[in-house]
């Protein structure tokens, strides 16, 4: 969702706690419902997160959160296990969330379940919370943020060109399968896919693990040098292999890895 979009779902008050509208927009999960206390500058929501990979089904969970001066956290309740239905708990499927209480420290919040059957079951939560220092915005002028947009560009085709890989059974090109730039804060990051190896032994053969790949994510600070921060990589047949899910929020760089486990990333 756009912020427009956002503020027609879910009010205007959004926009009213600073930064929190542009959270929001930012996220690469589905937003199920967003509360705000105008007055204590504090966001509470409820995303939906679903992944998946080729050797499995598909995982979701419900990620409940607390935006408070500029700073996020999360708490992520599994309701559809990736590999086995026994193991689903929809009762943890929450489509509502109301802010309780508001203290220096903490947020307290209730969730409520999608389905009926559940709505019963509400979930109290204490999330800590602190009251952040005031941060001053870095901004930078319009040249300033079209050079560094230009830099990134050439530094991800370099990227590319120094993890080439020629192989006659290769199936799959190196690219840059996601990127995110912060001009603002002189902030970027993006995604890296390289075929690294294969098991097959001829063109039309399959093997028994399949092709291998690699997903890197790399970072770049201001003027530092980019910086490969984590790796991801399988074979194709071994199991699933991804880092999905980038993006870049009050410049810290977010990553989600194939088990839709998101970690940020300090630069």
């Amino acid at each position: 969702m756009n912020k427009a979009e956002l503020t027609k779902e879910f009010g205007a008050d959004i926009e009213k706690v600073e930064g929190f509208a542009d959270f929001l927009a930012s996220q690469s999960s589905g937003v199920v419902d967003v509360k705000v206390d105008v007055a204590k500058r504090v966001g509470a929501f409820v995303l939906d997160k679903h992944w998946w990979s080729g050797s499995s089904g598909i995982g979701m969970a419900s990620i409940v959160g607390v935006y408070r001066d500029g700073e996020v956290e999360t708490e992520r309740y599994d309701y559809r296990d990736q590999y086995s239905a026994s193991r689903d708990n929809w009762a943890n499927d929450f489509g509502k969330i109301e802010i309780v209480e508001v203290t220096p420290e903490s947020v307290q919040v209730k969730v409520t379940p999608h389905r009926k059957e559940y709505s019963a079951q509400r979930t109290t939560l204490r999330i800590k919370a602190k009251i952040q220092p005031k941060k001053k915005s870095v901004r930078t002028g319009q040249a300033g943020k079209e050079a560094f947009e230009k830099r990134i560009q050439e530094e991800m085709e370099k990227c590319v060109q120094t993890h080439l890989h020629h192989h006659p059974l290769f199936t799959r090109q190196t690219h840059i399968c996601d990127s995110k730039i912060d001009c603002d804060r002189q902030v970027a990051a993006w995604i890296l896919f390289e075929q690294i190896d294969t098991d097959r032994c001829t063109p039309e053969g399959s093997g028994w693990l399949g092709d291998q790949y690699r997903y890197s994510l790399w970072v770049v600070d201001g003027k530092k040098e980019p910086r490969q921060v984590t790796e991801d990589h399988a074979y194709s047949k071994d199991r699933g292999c991804d880092i999905r899910g980038l993006r870049i929020f009050n410049g810290k760089v977010y990553a989600t890895n194939w088990k839709g486990e998101e970690r940020v990333f300090a630069l």
